[in-house]
């Protein structure tokens, strides 16, 4: 019984190893040839290789995606065929691309520009255009809630004020967009913005003019042109004239918008080594306070000045008297002038309920000059044999600049016993 058993298993094991060699045989191909050890086929009805290849189906590449592109603020891209651009407030310039334009600015040269918000220069592409502006040159413009600006049928020539000098200039009549515009046959106007002077103005194309109040001209432009600006501040403009004052003054100092202050105290010329201006000078004593406005990338202005003189006066004090006194001599007022620049004194009066009771010899104006001190021109004195009380009054002094000082006078009259 055990021998039957095995003599099953060893035919069972044959039957198994038939089934598999028939079943690799049917899964070869069918011009596969097997070789006998000597090298000869063991199929020899088989058919010889052909002389000459087969041609074989070319292996086509698959279709290339287009390339996505992101544009962001301040970058700038030049956007090509089977590309397809977002711009997120960045500068496109568009050959054949297809752009999604969110708030940037494309140039669009034959492209297709999707354009929200944004501003588009179309030069014969296509545009979709949502709430956006597009200059538009012969290009095919579909509209949603947008304005198109039609420049194709008398050009528009562009102007090239380089980016440092357009903050200091006021441009009329021109056709918004990063760059400035004028369209053929008209004229673009300009002045300088207030602090700034315009020294000179040249065009490479076309007229430039001025007029008595400084507004320029560009006219007659045959194609596009580079303006040439010269620009410079003007000249800082001071709180206080020269002139003479009676107490410490604060002096402010402006220019215009971007310039900054550099200034002396000493009678020296400023320049950007000198002190910066940031807050009022305190002066009180005679100073002569220069300045200059300085804009980068500009000339410095011309140099302002204000020469400020602090006159000291000085009025007498009267001793008391007792009733029946004689008249007493007159007592001199001091001026003193420590100042680079003459004083005047427009008028001298004597104000109050108790002013005729005290006698100014001279009421006029009078010069005093630089560095001197004046005692002998006005004078001052009670009244003689006045009754008993007490006699209240004020000086005032007027400068030529309408600065005015006040000085108390006082006068005691006691009775006689």
């Amino acid at each position: 019984m055990q021998k039957r058993t095995k003599l099953w298993a060893i035919m069972l094991s044959i039957v198994l190893l038939l089934s598999l060699l028939t079943a690799t045989a049917l899964a070869a191909p069918l011009n596969t040839t097997i070789s006998t050890e000597n090298g000869e086929s063991a199929n020899p009805d088989a058919s010889p290789a052909p002389t000459e290849a087969v041609p074989q189906k070319e292996n086509v590449p698959a279709k290339k995606s287009p390339e996505m592109i992101f544009v962001e603020e301040g970058e700038t891209h030049y956007a090509k065929p089977d590309s397809v651009v977002f711009n997120n407030g960045g500068i496109v310039y568009n050959n054949g691309a297809v752009v999604y334009n969110n708030t940037g600015t494309v140039y669009n040269n034959s492209g297709t520009a999707y354009n929200n918000t944004g501003t588009v220069y179309a030069n014969s592409g296509t545009v979709y255009n949502n709430s956006g502006v597009v200059f538009n040159n012969g290009a095919e413009i579909f509209s949603q809630d947008g304005e198109i600006r039609d420049i194709a049928m008398s050009g528009a020539y562009k102007i090239n004020l380089p980016n440092s000098l357009r903050a200091y200039v006021n441009i009329e009549n021109a056709i918004d967009g990063e760059d400035v515009y004028v369209k053929e046959g008209e004229s673009l106007e300009f002045t300088p913005k207030d602090g700034y002077t315009i020294v000179s103005a040249d065009i490479s194309s076309g007229d430039v003019a001025v007029n008595k109040v400084g507004k320029y001209t560009i006219s007659n432009l045959t194609e596009d042109a580079d303006l040439l600006l010269e620009i410079k501040p003007q000249p800082p403009v001071m709180s206080l004239e020269s002139g003479s004052y009676f107490s410490a003054q604060k002096l402010t100092i402006s220019a215009g918008e971007n310039a900054e202050i550099y200034y002396t105290t000493d009678g020296s010329e400023p320049d950007e080594t000198s002190p910066k201006y940031s807050e009022p000078i305190k002066i009180d004593e005679s100073t002569v306070v220069n300045a200059v406005a300085v804009s980068k990338g500009l000339e410095v202005s011309d140099m302002s000045s204000a020469n400020i003189g602090i006159l000291e006066i000085t009025v007498p004090e009267f001793e008391k008297q007792t009733e029946g006194y004689p008249v007493s001599d007159p007592s001199p007022i001091v001026v003193i002038n420590s100042g680079s620049i003459e004083a005047e004194i427009a008028n001298a009066e004597i104000e109050g309920d108790d002013a005729a009771n005290f006698i100014l010899n001279h009421h006029s104006g009078q010069k005093v000059p630089a560095g001197r001190t004046m005692d002998d021109y006005w004078t001052i004195r009670p009244e003689g044999g006045l009754k008993a009380g007490n006699y209240n009054a004020k000086l005032i002094f007027t400068t030529a600049n309408g600065e005015q000082a006040e000085f108390k006078l006082s006068f005691k009259v006691e009775a006689a016993k």
